[in-house]
């Protein structure tokens, strides 16, 4: 009980110790303020908005951001459909690990695009590292995304005196460059040294103490487990989630 009082108290204590700093970022970051990372983050942030024709300074009022934003995820969900049903003709499969079915593609899908992360389906048998990384891990980043950039601008449409919301994709860019892909690049990291497996060979095939064989199945997982918790979303590498001992 003593370790469990423990745990809670420097839990609050991390906490409140970043609240002023980490809000004050994230103001400037919504705020579109120039800080000293924007050398870092800058040259890729304009690279992307000239990729989509997008213009940093563009406004938009809320019937215009809801639209970006529907239509944005639509089509990164339409992605990861076909990246679920065609899989077995796609790279990083080392396991062969055939297509998924369409009803089952159609649900992950749309699961994963809306931040509901409802896990259907046993990751280490039915999806491919490809599909792991580009229609589970990215749409991790994207749907916690979306989320923030729209928080952000139901805030500021609670204090605007004009119809302006912001800029959706201004939004979801720097959510993911500022936020969301620097912290997920630290926690990756610390559960690697963890022990958390961060490869794309293939399964490996072991020998237990009692003389048992056993095929343990690894991949990209730390990568997905870092946003997976940074992103408040559900859905895991393995079948069986966080109880899995990697």
């Amino acid at each position: 009980m003593e370790m469990g009082v423990l745990q809670i108290i420097v839990t609050l204590v991390i906490i409140f110790l970043l609240v002023k700093p980490v809000g004050i970022y994230l103001v400037k970051v919504f705020d579109y303020e120039k800080t000293g990372l924007d050398r870092f983050f800058g040259p890729l942030e304009r690279a992307v908005y000239r990729l989509i024709g997008i213009k940093e300074n563009e406004p938009m009022g809320w019937k215009k951001y809801v639209i970006a934003m529907l239509l944005t995820n639509f089509i990164m969900m339409m992605f990861m459909y076909i990246v679920f049903r065609t899989q077995k003709f796609l790279p990083l499969n080392p396991d062969k690990i055939d297509n998924m079915s369409p009803a089952l593609a159609f649900n992950t899908a749309a699961s994963f695009i809306t931040n509901t992360n409802w896990q259907a389906y046993s990751g280490e048998n039915s999806l491919s590292y490809f599909s792991q990384m580009m229609a589970i891990t990215f749409p991790m980043f994207t749907s916690a995304a979306t989320g923030f950039a729209v928080a952000i601008a139901f805030i500021r449409g609670l204090i605007a005196k004009q119809n302006n919301l912001g800029n959706f994709y201004i939004d979801l860019v720097r959510s993911l460059t500022r936020v969301f892909l620097p912290f997920a690049f630290i926690v990756a990291l610390f559960l690697v040294f963890q022990g958390s497996p961060e490869t794309l060979h293939g399964a490996v095939n072991a020998t237990t103490l009692e003389g048992a064989k056993q095929t343990i199945t690894r991949g990209p997982v730390a990568s997905l487990e870092s946003i997976k918790h940074l992103g408040t979303n559900g859905g895991g590498y393995f079948g069986t989630n966080s109880a899995h001992p990697l």
